[in-house]
Order: C-alpha cells, then sequence, then structure tokens
C-alpha cells in the first residue's frame, strides 16, 4: 500500500469504520462505500460492515449491489429488522417484487406489526392488479396509524375501487 493510500485508509479498524461514518454523514457515499469495502477486506466476518456498505450503495442508487451487500449482511445475522427493511427496498427499485414482499413480511416478523410495511405491501399488492390482498393490507395499516393522512386517502381510494369494479 502507497503511502498515499495509508493515509486515506488508517491502519485501524475503528479508525476506518469512524471515517466511513463521517463520510457518510457528510453525504460522501462513494467514500463510504469505499472504505466499508476496505473493511471488508479486513474483517469479512462482520454483519454491520456489509450493511453499511449496502447503504451507501443504495443512496448512490447502486440497488443490485446494495441489495446484495444487505444479503451478505442478513446471512451473517438474519435478525436485524433494519437491513431487511432496506433490501426491500432495493428489492422494489429492482422490480423484485415478490422478493420485496417477503422482506416486508420477515420485518414484521423481527418487529411486529408495522402499518409502514403494511402499507408497502399493499401498495406491491396494488401495483400487481391485487386489489383485494392491497384492500386488507391498507386496513390492517390503517388500524395501527389512524393518523396517517397518506394511508386513510390510499384506504378510501382502494374501497372506491372496490365498489368501482364490475
Amino acid at each position: 500500500m502507497s503511502n498515499i493510500q495509508r493515509d486515506r485508509y488508517p491502519g485501524d479498524l475503528e479508525e476506518r469504520l469512524a471515517q466511513a461514518d463521517r463520510l457518510d454523514e457528510a453525504g460522501d457515499y462513494a467514500g463510504s462505500e469505499e472504505i466499508y469495502s476496505h473493511v471488508i477486506l479486513q474483517a469479512p466476518s462482520l454483519p454491520f460492515a456489509y450493511a453499511k456498505r449496502g447503504y451507501a450503495r443504495e443512496r448512490q442508487k447502486k440497488y443490485r449491489s446494495a441489495a446484495e451487500d444487505y444479503s451478505m449482511a442478513i446471512a451473517k445475522k438474519p435478525d436485524s429488522p433494519v437491513t431487511t427493511w432496506r433490501r426491500a427496498l432495493c428489492f422494489e427499485h429492482l422490480d423484485r417484487l415478490e422478493e420485496a414482499k417477503a422482506d416486508y413480511r420477515r420485518y414484521m416478523e423481527l418487529k411486529g406489526p408495522d402499518a409502514e410495511a403494511l402499507f408497502a405491501l399493499s401498495l406491491i399488492n396494488s401495483f400487481q392488479r391485487q386489489d383485494r390482498e392491497a384492500l386488507n393490507l391498507c386496513e390492517q395499516a390503517a388500524l395501527l396509524a389512524p393518523e396517517d393522512e397518506t394511508i386513510q386517502r390510499r384506504l378510501a381510494k382502494l374501497k372506491e375501487r372496490q365498489f368501482d369494479a364490475p
């Protein structure tokens, strides 16, 4: 490693992670991705390093590689609801909707019923023209978050659509 690279990537793992976190906070996701990649080379068993690199990649709209990183993190730590949620979002961007739905369900297995996850599932089902399931999921979301105007508007729209159907 050259002197320039040594200066850019401190030898101490904790220092590297702190540097990557600072870059993340500053919005330099390409920089933090690069450091997390070096951390993974140094310590490939750390699930959070994959999750953090996945997040940096997701923020750069590199959804395929972000989903792969999240999958590695989940393989190493299967009970991480945040990583499961983030992978679901990537799967949606990649139009891998069945995998996104499976991750939202898994998220709720880990966290319990969640209005946002139910709403996301409802939207996917609606997109897939599974209107009854979309309505059912949106009703569940509305029960959990009666004050959420977005969910309430969507629920009203789905109910209206149900009555308009032949």
